[in-house]
């Protein structure tokens, strides 16, 4: 019994470390024991260093930039000469290695960066987002292969000019950028051989090669769950998020069809986090029948993106109340059933909440059908409710 309760407080005080503290067992996004699993997740790094990935079953850990998305894939020192960079899965600056090419073809990379960190041609530092240098790098073969050296950007760019017909075809790892093949085992040359060469490290500079994925195909929230639960006559919604990058917050819509949609509210975002969220959403005034429920993500630089549509019924127990034709056209029909005898209030109200027409129904208990006409009221959406005693039934109009 001593051990049975020793093991049980054991598991339990496990269990509460795992609910309080979830990135001490797996650590932070980025690390080696949660590394990131595509390369966009580069923009969410909360400052510049090494992190993990692990893309398609490839693990590596190199240094990331903050704020930028930049990831390193190969770096080379000025003082070091070499035939070509061994390939490595833990890249470091000026290591004079390069990542696996299964890493720098993928298709998520849109744009090329070579910078240089010490030597004589400084500042250097210019990048691309030409097709044929992409091409040539998902083809790990040199990048100014039928480029043009006009292509780039930043500073430095005279660096980057080159002969057409005099690019080789060598792997990356042999010649990163080779503008003419007028020498052995060139790895990064430019015009006046100024930059990394496999000779002469006195006019050398160490050098770098980025890639960055597009930042508009990395989700800025990274959406776990999201539900809807029915309580009496409640709909409570909730749902977490992974890790979040410039979430400003949430639209929370609703439709009764899943093709109109109307905002109910907007929660907050937690702007930049790396650790769990949790949110939850009461609406107090459901629609009778099914409700449709989604999410709106909103960043602060205007992005946005859409969440899964979760739905749930709920039933009238206490009678039926219906509105048709709907969508209207300012000729409608109500159609009571309920057991209640006495005056009932039929009001109709804008998206705002201001009420814009009232009725008075008398009730004798049974079924009644009443026409309400709404002609000349403007096209839109609207909310009808109908209140008799201490009960309310709400419904979505639509009139066009």
């Amino acid at each position: 019994m001593a051990k049975r309760c020793i093991l049980s407080c054991f598991n339990s005080l496990a269990l509460a470390i795992l609910l309080l503290f979830p990135s001490f067992i797996f650590g932070q996004p980025g690390s080696s024991s949660n590394p990131f699993t595509q390369l966009g997740n580069a923009w969410s790094v909360p400052s510049s260093g090494i992190y993990h990935f692990n893309i398609g079953g490839t693990a590596f850990s190199t240094y990331v930039e903050a704020g930028n998305g930049w990831i390193l894939i190969a770096s080379g020192s000025a003082s070091t000469s070499e035939s070509s960079y061994a390939s490595t899965t833990s890249l470091t600056l000026q290591s004079d290695k390069i990542l696996p090419a299964i890493v720098y073809a993928s298709t998520d990379i849109v744009k090329v960066r070579i910078n240089a960190t010490s030597g004589p041609a400084l500042p250097f530092d210019v990048e691309t987002s030409d097709a044929q240098t992409l091409t040539n790098l998902r083809a790990d073969v040199t990048l100014s292969v039928n480029s043009n050296g006009s292509a780039w950007t930043g500073t430095g760019t005279s660096y980057m000019s080159k002969l057409y017909g005099c690019s080789s075809t060598s792997s990356l790892s042999s010649r990163i950028y080779h503008a003419c093949n007028n020498g052995g085992g060139l790895h990064w040359l430019m015009p006046d051989n100024i930059e990394k060469v496999s000779y002469s490290s006195g006019t050398e500079n160490d050098l770098n090669l980025w890639v960055r994925a597009d930042a508009a195909a990395f989700l800025p929230v990274e959406m776990i769950d999201f539900d809807a639960r029915r309580t009496s006559k409640k709909v409570n919604l909730s749902w977490q998020t992974a890790s979040e990058h410039n979430n400003d917050g949430f639209q929370i819509q609703r439709s009764s069809d899943s093709r109109n949609w109307e905002m109910l509210s907007f929660v907050p975002g937690k702007g930049t986090t790396q650790e769990s969220q949790s949110y939850t959403y009461t609406d107090e005034h459901p629609l009778l029948g099914m409700n449709y429920y989604r999410l709106l993500q909103l960043d602060f630089d205007g992005r946005s993106e859409y969440s899964k549509v979760v739905g749930i019924e709920l039933e009238n127990s206490d009678g039926h109340v219906q509105l048709f034709p709907n969508p209207s056209d300012g000729d409608l029909s109500l159609a009571l059933d309920l057991e209640y005898i006495g005056e009932a209030t039929f009001t109709l109200s804008d998206c705002t909440g201001r009420r814009l027409k009232t009725l008075m129904l008398s009730l004798d208990g049974g079924i009644s059908s009443h026409k309400i006409d709404l002609g000349g009221m403007p096209a839109g959406i609207y909310m009808a409710m109908v209140q008799a005693g201490a009960k309310t039934w709400q419904q979505r109009l639509v009139l066009k």
